[in-house]
């Protein structure tokens, strides 16, 4: 397998994560709260709104507790450098073609001397990392 081969795979290994952390986080936009465009927000909504109908039944810890929970299910174990999605986007330049770009900007590049273990498996690496 070729140098740039397991670097796609790896790109597609993040990109692969960096969707299904999208897909569990939702659309925003779905929200029936008012404040559609902030999580933080739409969930302030619900427990007024929940406070008001219970008569405050539902304490802040109660809350807390509830949205560290999701927190930790949204980041699978994630490092910290990359446990949020604006650390993801950063990460991949914000290039919703991340892979691709990696290939051509691979596929662009002369051959060095020094490029290392070309039999390295990057896939293996960051999954490592990323499940540890």
């Amino acid at each position: 397998m070729s140098l740039e081969t397991r670097i796609l795979a790896l790109a597609q290994g993040i990109g692969g994560d960096i969707q299904a952390l999208r897909s569990a986080d939702g659309t925003l936009s779905s929200l029936t709260t008012t404040a559609q465009g902030n999580l933080v927000a739409a969930i302030n909504e619900v427990k007024a709104i929940a406070d008001s109908a219970g008569g405050g039944d539902v304490s802040n810890a109660d809350l807390t507790s509830a949205i560290n929970a999701l927190r930790t299910e949204l980041r699978g174990g994630a490092g910290a450098a990359l446990d949020t999605f604006a650390e993801l986007e950063a990460a991949i330049n914000a290039d919703a073609t991340f892979a691709a770009t990696i290939a051509t900007n691979l596929g662009t590049k002369q051959n060095s001397a020094d490029v290392g273990d070309t039999d390295r498996n990057f896939l293996l690496d960051y999954t490592t990392a990323r499940d540890s």
